[in-house]
């Protein structure tokens, strides 16, 4: 069974398995013979053979205000991390599901990046979260009704300076602030 796969390099000692897989799991024992022809026991190990991790897919899901991005791989004994735009995440991102889904509102647009990794593999996959046009449009909207409500403010404020001077001028041209002009002494 292994006499085709099996390679012992005699001088550093090292043997390995050629495409090892999952049925080539458990204990080794390595003997050798000594000049004197005696069987010797050189090393026991116990043999793990892990599956490489691959992504097989990288999707999202909008759900109101978030996105949900998640990761999809194959291969056993992994390790997901997120990225975003290069950099680690804000505490507003939050990872679910042993890290393969990540949410974040939906206005975090750029690139987030997943690397899965195990002790044999890696394997990394790119989502661009872009804003969809229902998005651009409420921000849009929200941004007019901001400048609308703004200079509505600013009408209203002229409005009132404008009555408040109209008022004191009406006052000031009433029957009570003038002086007759009767006899003037010389």
């Amino acid at each position: 069974m292994y006499d085709t796969r099996i390679n012992l390099n005699v001088s550093t000692g090292c043997c390995s398995i050629a495409n090892a897989g999952k049925s080539d799991r458990g204990d080794y024992v390595l003997y050798f013979y000594g000049t004197d022809r005696k069987k010797r026991l050189a090393t026991q190990a116990t043999i793990w053979v892990i599956d490489p991790v691959c992504v097989t897919n990288i999707s999202a899901r909008h759900n109101g205000e978030n996105v949900s991005v998640s990761v999809s791989y194959s291969g056993e004994e992994a390790t997901v991390v997120w990225a975003w735009n290069g950099g680690a995440l804000p505490e507003r991102h939050q990872l679910s599901d042993s890290n393969k889904t990540l949410t974040v509102p939906s206005t975090d647009t750029g690139t987030f990046t997943v690397l899965v990794s195990n002790p044999v593999s890696h394997s990394s996959a790119h989502y661009n979260l872009t804003l969809t046009e229902a998005e651009l449009q409420s921000q849009t909207g929200m941004i007019i009704g901001i400048i609308t409500g703004f200079l509505l403010l600013i009408l209203i404020a002229c409005l009132v300076v404008y009555w408040i001077v109209k008022k004191k001028r009406q006052k000031m041209n009433s029957p009570m602030y003038s002086l007759p002009m009767g006899n003037i002494l010389t």
